[in-house]
């Protein structure tokens, strides 16, 4: 069954030697068939559903990813299931018959890791050893070509844990003494057999940095959020070997791994977050115990403590970070001066969340609208009238002059910073200001607005700097013969721009040629070939 996989997957190539189909098999050459494993899923672990958090020790991001089991001695058999088998195991003149039992999530509570977290988290990794398998019986133990597993020593061989990567998954198999040693050493952790001939041991290291189980655990669990989705090991290495490589160095050293891992587990943690923010109770222990980290996603606040809302230095962080996080602090600290500033500087909209008599402090207002100019519409209606925090509004977001009381929209000063700002904001600017701005800028009628582009006087005003202004008129202007007459005579290549059916008009053609000999381009071909239309341009 391992690795049937999806139908219609691509196959992914997990190490130098072989391409195999679909999923999380042999991480680098074809297995023989009669090796066999547990029945199932190559993915999922009988549960059906996605598993509930395990209190935050160990992720339930984990399940789709992760295969436990426990291995044990004993004295009768039964007949293999789902969930149990059982293997004779010989080491010399010793000979052990081996329960393995598959380690599933449930509804219940908990995911695989958790067993292990209750029978060894306190415990300390004291030495290991590592195995490699090798593709061929005939291959120098020098080639790249092998399949690498860590054997872990638990408290001076007391309790063995087994740690293999498999494509994208990563398996662990524990269990006590020598029988236990010799199952990991000739069996995968789901059951699937090695080829004693082919496997050959490193030399034993002891390990004197006191990592213990529950730490190693975390470590694993920012290893597995790094494969996915992605394929760190090289042509030469499969994931087996960059896994067993990464973990020795962790082992021996792990203050320095955890600091070098640190930014890419943060990343790592807040794309989770932001894509899920009800994941947060599944973080690691030490960044849910980290302020700074915390505060760097306001999405995942709603899924805090109410006295962590409440502390003023952790809320005056998440607020530096992204001002929305205002909206989930408590009334207090809405209503503080201090935090509300930091979080206006950070993002001005957050202004709607700050205190009602913070909305009238001008000097955090202003602030708010240095940042954004669409927190004017969040501002009390005192200050909306204050025309230096008008000013200061436009300036930075033209737009935010539909947020202005009418009095401010007739102040030709304000009204220019917009539309400098933003064109578009000619739309909210009052009729008189509008004519003194088409004065200048005929061009810009098409940034009126539609009671503006039906009015004569605004469109002939426009048409007279620029005759291209028509363009912008309501259709009712410009399918209006006397107006556009009127258009012509001051503008003759407004023509391009009237209806189609006054185009065909011979008065309003010859007077738009009156004006400007270059109107003869946007006069009908039936017209153009008449004789009195080119004596006409020609005259003029």
């Amino acid at each position: 069954w391992f690795g049937q996989g999806e139908a219609g997957r691509r196959p992914r190539r997990h190490g130098p030697c072989c391409v195999v189909p679909n999923g999380p098999r042999w991480s680098g050459w074809p297995r023989d068939d009669h090796r066999r494993g547990f029945r199932g899923e190559p993915v999922m672990l009988g549960c059906s559903g996605p598993p509930p958090s395990c209190g935050g020790q160990a992720t339930a991001q984990w399940a789709p990813q992760l295969w436990c089991s426990r291995v044990e001695e004993v004295q009768a058999t039964y007949e293999d299931n789902e969930y149990v088998q059982f293997r004779e195991v010989r080491d010399g003149a010793e000979a052990w018959t081996m329960k393995l039992t598959r380690v599933v999530c449930s509804l219940a509570g908990g995911d695989p890791a958790q067993q292990l977290l209750e029978v060894a988290g306190g415990r300390t990794v004291t030495a290991f050893t590592e195995f490699r398998e090798k593709a061929w019986a005939l291959q120098p133990q020098s080639w790249v070509a092998y399949q690498a597993f860590t054997l872990l020593e638990l408290d001076c061989g007391d309790l063995l844990l087994g740690s293999e990567a498999c494509g994208d998954r990563l398996e662990l198999c524990w269990g006590r003494g020598p029988a236990a040693s010799a199952f990991l050493r000739r069996f995968r952790a789901n059951g699937e057999g090695r080829e004693p001939s082919r496997c050959f041991e490193m030399p034993r290291e002891k390990v004197a940095s006191g990592v213990t189980v529950e730490r190693l655990l975390r470590w694993l669990e920012w290893q597995r959020s790094r494969w996915s989705g992605s394929c760190d090991a090289s042509c030469w290495r499969d994931r087996s070997q960059e896994m067993a490589r990464d973990l020795q160095r962790f082992l021996h050293d792990p203050s320095v791994v955890e600091t070098e891992s640190m930014p890419r587990r943060r990343a790592a943690a807040l794309a989770r977050m932001r894509e899920d923010p009800s994941s947060l109770e599944d973080l690691p222990a030490d960044l849910r115990g980290d302020r700074r980290f915390m505060a760097e996603d306001p999405s995942s606040l709603e899924h805090l403590p109410a006295d962590l809302m409440g502390d003023r230095g952790f809320m005056a962080e998440a607020v530096r970070q992204d001002g929305w996080a205002l909206h989930f602090a408590s009334p207090a600290l809405r209503a503080d001066p201090e935090v509300a500033l930091q979080a206006v500087r950070s993002d001005g909209l957050s202004l709607q969340y700050a205190a009602e008599q913070l909305r009238r402090d001008r000097c955090i207002v202003m602030e708010a609208v240095r940042k954004n100019g669409r927190a004017l519409q969040y501002a009390t209606e005192s200050l909306k009238r204050d025309r230096g925090i008008c000013l200061a509004a436009v300036a930075q977001n033209g737009l935010s002059l539909r947020y202005a009381p009418e009095h401010i929209r007739r102040d030709s000063e304000v009204v220019f910073a917009a539309v400098s700002q933003n064109n578009a904001a000619l739309q909210f600017a009052d009729r008189i200001v509008v004519l003194d701005v088409l004065r200048r800028h005929g061009g810009l009628l098409r940034y009126a607005s539609e009671e503006l582009r039906s009015d004569p006087d605004v469109v002939m005003t426009a048409v007279r700097q620029h005759p291209a202004a028509l363009k912008h008129a309501s259709g009712t202007l410009r399918s209006r013969r006397e107006f556009v007459m009127q258009a012509v005579k001051y503008k003759g290549r407004s023509l391009a721009y009237a209806a189609d059916d006054l185009k065909m008009d011979e008065d309003l053609c010859l007077a738009a040629l009156a004006q400007d000999v270059m109107a003869m381009h946007h006069v009908p071909e039936e017209l153009r070939s008449e004789e009195r239309f080119a004596l006409a341009a020609v005259e003029q």
